[in-house]
C-alpha cells in the first residue's frame, strides 16, 4: 500500500473506498495489506445501485473489514427523503448491522446554502431513523466554502484533501475523522487506482466508533439488476425508472483525447459526458477546457485517474455508465440543465439556426424542443421530460 503521510504514521487506520470501477476485488489480499476498514458505494440519486456492492460487502465480511456504504447525493435530482428511503432500502436488504452509513456530497444541484443544508439535514435524519446509526458525511474544503460556508456540523468529518502533507480544517467542523489523501493508491487486490482513506485515531478507537457487528447479517442478496436512470416527474412526485440509453457501439480504435484535440471522436466524447451529466459545453468536436473539465469531474465520479485526459479506462467507463437523472424542464425555467438542453438542440440542428445558448426556456427553445420531439417521434408537448432526454442524449 502506498505509504501514508507521515503526520498520521503510528496513529492511524487504514482503508479504503471502492464501487463498481474497481473490478472485482480479492479482498483477503486488501485485508493482508493492512485495509481494516472499507467504504463501499451503494446507491446514487434517486434510482442507482452500484452493482459490486453486494459483492464486495460479502467479500469484506469475510476478512472481518469494518464496511462502510456510502450514498452519492444528487440533490438536484430527487428529494432527500427518496434517496435516503432509496440508500436504506438497500443496505437493509443485503444486511444493514455493522453498516457505517455515509453521504457522498460533491454535486450542489443547482441549490442555494439554506436548500443544500436542509436536503443534507433531511437526507441524515431519514438514514438515521432507519438504520439507527449517525451517518458519515464526506466533503472537500472548497465544496464546503462554496456551498455551505457558514454551517455548523455535528456529524463525522470525511474529508477529500489530496497531495497534502496533512488537511487542513474545513469549514463547520472542529476536526475530522476520515481522510481521503490520494485518489491514485495502489493496494495488493485492487487493479488500479483506489482512493486511499485513513481514520483519526487507533484501531480500538475506530471499533468503538464503528456500529456493532453481527456476524449473522445477511450478505447473500442476489445481485442487483443493472441500474436505472431515474428523472423526476414534473408535478415532483415519485420519479419513474427509464432503461439507461445505449451508446453506439464505439470505434475499435478509440484514440486518446486530451485538451486540443478534435475531430469527430471527440464530438462523440462530449455526447458521452452529456448521457452521463456532465457539462462540455458544445458538442463541436474541439476539446478544450470546459469538455477537459467535464471529463476531469466524471473521472472523479468513477473513482479514475483525475487527469482530464480520456484513456482506454476512461472511454470503458463513459460507454457503459448509466444515463444520468436529469430535471423535467418547461417553458419558463432558467438553469445549466437547460444550458445543457440547449446545446443538445443545437447538436442536432432542432432550431434550424443556432440556439443562444443562454439558460432561459423561451419560446424559441420550446419551439425548437417540439420540432426534436417529432423527428425523434416524442410527445410533441413542448416539455423536455424523461423520453425527450433520453433521445437527447442517445447516439446518432
Amino acid at each position: 500500500m502506498e505509504t501514508i503521510p507521515q503526520i498520521l504514521e503510528g496513529n492511524s487506520v487504514h482503508g479504503v473506498d471502492v464501487s463498481n470501477w474497481q473490478g472485482n476485488i480479492n479482498w483477503s489480499l486488501v485485508k493482508g495489506a493492512g485495509v481494516a476498514f472499507a467504504f463501499l458505494k451503494a446507491t446514487e440519486g434517486a434510482g442507482f445501485v452500484d452493482g459490486a456492492y453486494g459483492r464486495n460487502l460479502s467479500g469484506c465480511r469475510k476478512e472481518s473489514i469494518l464496511v462502510g456504504a456510502y450514498h452519492f447525493a444528487r440533490p438536484g435530482s430527487g428529494s432527500a427523503a427518496a434517496q435516503a428511503k432509496h440508500f436504506t432500502q438497500v443496505v437493509v436488504k443485503y444486511g444493514k448491522q455493522g453498516i457505517m452509513p455515509a453521504l457522498d456530497l460533491e454535486d450542489a444541484g443547482h441549490l442555494g446554502s439554506t436548500q443544500l443544508l436542509q436536503w443534507v439535514e433531511e437526507w441524515l435524519a431519514t438514514v438515521k431513523q432507519v438504520l439507527q446509526q449517525n451517518a458519515v458525511l464526506y466533503v472537500s474544503p472548497a465544496f464546503v466554502q462554496a456551498h455551505m460556508p457558514s454551517a455548523t456540523f455535528s456529524m463525522p468529518l470525511w474529508t477529500a484533501q489530496w497531495q497534502c502533507k496533512a488537511p487542513r480544517q474545513v469549514p463547520g467542523w472542529k476536526s475530522w475523522t476520515f481522510w481521503q489523501y490520494t485518489n491514485a493508491g495502489r493496494v495488493a487486490g485492487i487493479e488500479g487506482n483506489v482512493d486511499l482513506d485513513v481514520f483519526r485515531g487507533t484501531a480500538p478507537a475506530l471499533q468503538r466508533l464503528w456500529p456493532a457487528q453481527d456476524d449473522t447479517a445477511s450478505a447473500s442478496a442476489p445481485p442487483t439488476a443493472a441500474p436505472s436512470a431515474v428523472v423526476p416527474s414534473a408535478a415532483g412526485g415519485a420519479a419513474q425508472p427509464t432503461s439507461p440509453v445505449s451508446a453506439r457501439p464505439l470505434p475499435q480504435q478509440r484514440p486518446e483525447l486530451r485538451q486540443g484535440s478534435s475531430g469527430t471522436m471527440v464530438r462523440v466524447l462530449q455526447l458521452l459526458l452529456y448521457r452521463v451529466g456532465q457539462r462540455p459545453g458544445a458538442l463541436d468536436g474541439h476539446f478544450g477546457p470546459q469538455t477537459r473539465q467535464a471529463v476531469a469531474a466524471f473521472q472523479r465520479q468513477a473513482h479514475l485517474s483525475t487527469d482530464g485526459i480520456v484513456g482506454t479506462r476512461t472511454w470503458a467507463a463513459l460507454a457503459t455508465s448509466a444515463t444520468s437523472s436529469r430535471q423535467v424542464l418547461a417553458l419558463g425555467q432558467k438553469g445549466a440543465q437547460v444550458e445543457d438542453m440547449q446545446n443538445l438542440l443545437n447538436y442536432w440542428g432542432a432550431a434550424g439556426t443556432p440556439l443562444q445558448v443562454d439558460g432561459t426556456f423561451g419560446p424559441r427553445t420550446e419551439s425548437a424542443v417540439r420540432g426534436f420531439q417529432t423527428k425523434a417521434g416524442c410527445a410533441v408537448d413542448g416539455i423536455v421530460g424523461p423520453e425527450t432526454w433520453a433521445k437527447l442524449v442517445q447516439s446518432r
